[in-house]
């Protein structure tokens, strides 16, 4: 009776350590991670972890995503942003591990003002061993809050 007490729990245990794999992995980083593709730009990067167009012009920035499952992962992903003016876009680049192209949905906004708004992305196209980033137009005075994305692990 106790060895087959003892084999229940042992399977029980192997059973709950098995699904672990299937289960969704959230990342969040603040927009303060994001960088501009060219240094002479400016950024301020405020005490609440914002990145925000300080410049008169529109900026491209990259925000990096950090990946747990080298297979083809990605579940979702979205951005908080707040647009100051003029159409703010983010895509989300999926890249070989060679740097070639594979996927790159892109969102966009005209409506600006102090609204948060959010940009969403349901499973992206992906490849073993590549690579992730969101690479937005940033509009003169518009934020990147935070960013967000979910891996299949």
């Amino acid at each position: 009776m106790k060895k087959n007490i003892a084999t229940s729990v042992l399977f029980i245990a192997a059973l709950s350590v098995s699904n672990i794999g299937f289960a969704a992995d959230g990342k969040t980083l603040p927009g303060a991670a994001c960088q501009p593709e060219r240094d002479e730009f400016d950024i301020e990067r405020n005490y609440s972890g914002q990145a925000k167009n300080n410049s008169w012009l529109s900026q491209y920035w990259i925000c990096p995503i950090v990946r747990d499952s080298m297979s083809p992962s990605m579940r979702d992903a979205s951005m908080k942003i707040v647009n100051a003016s003029g159409t703010m876009s983010c895509s989300l680049y999926s890249r070989s591990s060679s740097g070639g192209y594979v996927s790159a949905p892109s969102r966009s906004t005209n409506l600006s003002g102090a609204t948060v708004q959010t940009f969403t992305w349901g499973g992206v196209s992906d490849s073993n061993n590549g690579y992730y980033y969101f690479r937005c137009n940033v509009t003169p005075g518009s934020r990147i809050i935070s960013y967000n994305w979910t891996e299949r692990t």
